[in-house]
């Protein structure tokens, strides 16, 4: 299992700015095997590709709407791919702000939908999923 533990991420407010050109040709989540999980009670989220033929680059903005109605998320990048293993992965997401060791996870998410920029054979593709905290 390759993790992206060399990801950098930022914390995104509104899904309007929005890094990842809409207009790209789509991928279905089947055809880089997306995965998607829940971590530590719904605070976190975790995704992988394991069909990693061919990925040389893969950008990702996630987000969700907490309950407060407000729109949140993470974008970011992973870095250093290595597919030799057969999995590219995601390191924990959280659904939440921290800052100096303190995390604050929000409340009342109950989707959180992805949408990845990923490089594969020289063009660059978009795949867009869900995942349901319910």
């Amino acid at each position: 299992m390759i993790s992206g533990n060399k990801a950098s991420d930022q914390a995104a407010d509104s899904a309007d700015e929005s890094s990842i050109d809409d207009s790209l040709a789509s991928l279905k989540p089947a055809d880089v095997g997306l995965e998607m999980e829940a971590l530590s009670g719904n605070k976190q989220v975790v995704f992988k590709l394991t069909k990693p033929e061919g990925i040389t680059a893969v950008e990702y903005e996630l987000t969700y709407v907490a309950d407060d109605d407000q729109q949140r998320g993470v974008i970011g990048t992973i870095e250093d791919l290595d597919t030799s293993e057969g999995v590219i992965e995601s390191k924990p997401l959280d659904l939440g702000s921290c800052s100096s060791g303190v995390c604050k996870y929000d409340k009342g998410v109950t989707t959180v939908d992805l949408l990845l920029k990923i490089t594969k054979s020289g063009k660059d593709y978009q795949v867009k999923d869900t995942l349901s905290l319910e």
